[in-house]
C-alpha cells in the first residue's frame, strides 16, 4: 500500500523538448531509504542529504524514524548538474504523499533548501512563469526574494489567468499557506484579454500616407509592416544607414507574454525586445547571409554597384573629386554577381542616392505606431485563419503571422481575379503576393477600415496592390 503524488517544476536541460518536469514521490513502509531516478549520482547524493536535514530542522518529518522507504522519479531524465532547484519540489512531494494528501490544485516548486529549512533564490522565476502557463498550473511556490524579482505588470497579468504565486523565506512557511491556498484555475477566460488593439493610431488626421514617403522610406515601411527583406543599392550605405537607422531600429510593441517568450526562447538571459528588422552593410562582402536569413525578423542589406564604391561619378564626369576606376563592364559583371548570390533572399528593392537628411522623432512615432496596427491587422487574421484565440497569442512571441510566413495557397484564394491573372503573366513567385497582402493592409489601416476587413472572411488582394509589389521585385536594369 502506498501513496504517491506529483509536482512539477522547469526543464533547463536544453537537450530535453519538454517544457516540465514532473517530480513522482512513491513512500512504503519498510527500513530508511531514499532513492532518487533521473538525476546524476552525485546530484541525486546531495540532493537527498539536503531535503532530508530541510524536512527534520523544519519540524515537518523525520524519514529515518518514521521507518520509510521513498523512491523520488525525475522525469525526464536530466544530465543538467549545477542546478538545485528540485529540493523543493521533491520535498513538497514527499510530505503530500506520505500525509496521504492530494492538492487540488497543480503545482510547480522551485527553490534549493537549506539544510536548516530554508528556501533558496534560484533566479528562475521567469521561466517558471512561461512554464506555468503552457502546462496549465495553477500555483507557483518559490522564495520570496525570487518572487521580489518580478514586477508589479508581471503580477497583474498572473492575477488575470489565476497562476497564484506562494513565497516565504522558510519551507515550513510554503507548507503552510499551500495548506490555506485553494485556488482553481479557470479555463472559460480564453478571450479575456487581448494581444494588441487594432484600432487607427491616434491623431489620424496628422497620419503619414504611404503616397506622400520618398520611395526608400516606403519600400522600408513596407518591409518592416510586413516582415519582408529589403535590398538597397548605394554608393554611399553609410549615409543610407544614418538616415534610416531610427525607422529600422523598430521594436514591436509586444505584450509582457510576447516578451516573456522572448526571454524564455534566450536561455533567460532578459526581457529586453529586440528590434525586429537586421541591417547588413555592404552585403556584397558577406558570405553568410542565408544564415542570417534565417533569423525570425526581417533584414534590410545595402550593396555598392561597383567594387570601387564609387559608381556614381562615373556616370557623372563633371564631378572630379572621386571618379571610378570601374569599366562599365565591370560594373554590369559585379552588378550579376550580386544579383544571382543574393536577389533570391529579398523581397523589396530600393536604390538610394540622396543626401543625408535628418527625420523628425515625431515622423520616426508616427511610423512605428502605424507598423503596429498594422501588424495587429495581420495577427487578426492569423487568428481568424487559424481558429486560434487572442489569448494565445498573448503568450506566443513568434512572427509567424506576419505576411511573410503566409502560405501560398492563403495568398491566391485572397487575390481577386484580376490580381491573380496579372500575378500569373508576371512569372513572378509568391514574393509579389506577400509583399500586395502587406499593401493592402496599409491601404486598410489608411482608410481607418480596420474592423471591417479583419471581420472579412475572405479580405481581397486588387490588382492595384499587385502592380506595386510588382514594381519592388528585387531586379537589375542594365
Amino acid at each position: 500500500m502506498y501513496t504517491q503524488n506529483i509536482i512539477y517544476t522547469i526543464q533547463t536541460d536544453r537537450e530535453v523538448q519538454t517544457a516540465v518536469t514532473t517530480i513522482e514521490t512513491v513512500i512504503n513502509r519498510g527500513l530508511y531509504r531514499f532513492t532518487i531516478l533521473g538525476a546524476q549520482t552525485k546530484q541525486s547524493s546531495d540532493i537527498k542529504d539536503r531535503v532530508y536535514a530541510a524536512l527534520r530542522s523544519s519540524n515537518l518529518l523525520n524519514l529515518k524514524s518514521d521507518n520509510r522507504k521513498i523512491i523520488v522519479s525525475i522525469s525526464p531524465e536530466t544530465s543538467v548538474k549545477k542546478e538545485n532547484f528540485y529540493d523543493l519540489g521533491i520535498a513538497l512531494s514527499c510530505i503530500y504523499s506520505i500525509e496521504n494528501k492530494t492538492p487540488s490544485y497543480t503545482i510547480l516548486a522551485l527553490g534549493e533548501l537549506s539544510i536548516s529549512g530554508k528556501v533558496l533564490p534560484t533566479k528562475r522565476l521567469y521561466q517558471a512563469i512561461y512554464t506555468a502557463y503552457h502546462a496549465n498550473i495553477s500555483v507557483i511556490a518559490c522564495s520570496t526574494e525570487d518572487l521580489d524579482s518580478i514586477d508589479i505588470d508581471t503580477l497583474r497579468i498572473l492575477s488575470l489567468y489565476n497562476i497564484e504565486i506562494i513565497a516565504d523565506t522558510s519551507l515550513a512557511g510554503i507548507v503552510t499557506k499551500l495548506g490555506l491556498h485553494r485556488p482553481k484555475r479557470k479555463q472559460d477566460q480564453k478571450n479575456a484579454y487581448t494581444t494588441h488593439t487594432n484600432t487607427t493610431p491616434e491623431n489620424s488626421s496628422h497620419m503619414l500616407h504611404m503616397a506622400d514617403m520618398s520611395t526608400v522610406l516606403r519600400g522600408l515601411y513596407i518591409s518592416l509592416c510586413g516582415g519582408h527583406n529589403m535590398i538597397v543599392e548605394t554608393p554611399t550605405p553609410q549615409t543610407f544607414s544614418k538616415t534610416y537607422k531610427k525607422v529600422y531600429s523598430y521594436r514591436e510593441n509586444k505584450t509582457f507574454g510576447q516578451k516573456l517568450h522572448t526571454y524564455y526562447t534566450r536561455n533567460m538571459y532578459d526581457t529586453e525586445t529586440y528590434q525586429d528588422m537586421t541591417y547588413v552593410e555592404k552585403l556584397e562582402d558577406i558570405s553568410h547571409s542565408h544564415a542570417i536569413m534565417r533569423r525570425s525578423g526581417g533584414m534590410v542589406g545595402t550593396y555598392t554597384p561597383c567594387a570601387c564604391k564609387h559608381v556614381d561619378m562615373f556616370f557623372e564626369p563633371h564631378n572630379q573629386e572621386k571618379k571610378c576606376i570601374c569599366s562599365k563592364r565591370s560594373i554590369i559583371q559585379h552588378r550579376r554577381y550580386i544579383e544571382h548570390e543574393h536577389f533570391s533572399l529579398f523581397d523589396i528593392k530600393e536604390t538610394y542616392t540622396e543626401k543625408y537628411h535628418e527625420l523628425s522623432n515625431d515622423t520616426i512615432d508616427m511610423l512605428h505606431t502605424q507598423i503596429d496596427v498594422v501588424r495587429g491587422i495581420q495577427r487578426k487574421r492569423y487568428i481568424q485563419q487559424k481558429s486560434l484565440c487572442e489569448r494565445d497569442l498573448y503568450f506566443y512571441g513568434d512572427n509567424s503571422y506576419l505576411n511573410k510566413h503566409t502560405p501560398l495557397d492563403i495568398l491566391e484564394k485572397l487575390c481577386t481575379s484580376e490580381a491573380y491573372d496579372l500575378w500569373k503573366t508576371s512569372g513572378q513567385d509568391d514574393r509579389v503576393l506577400c509583399v500586395a497582402m502587406t499593401i493592402e493592409d496599409i491601404y486598410t489601416m489608411e482608410s481607418g477600415e480596420i474592423h471591417n476587413r479583419t471581420q472579412e472572411k475572405k479580405p481581397a488582394i486588387s490588382k492595384q496592390a499587385v502592380l506595386l509589389a510588382l514594381s519592388y521585385i528585387p531586379k537589375m536594369d542594365f
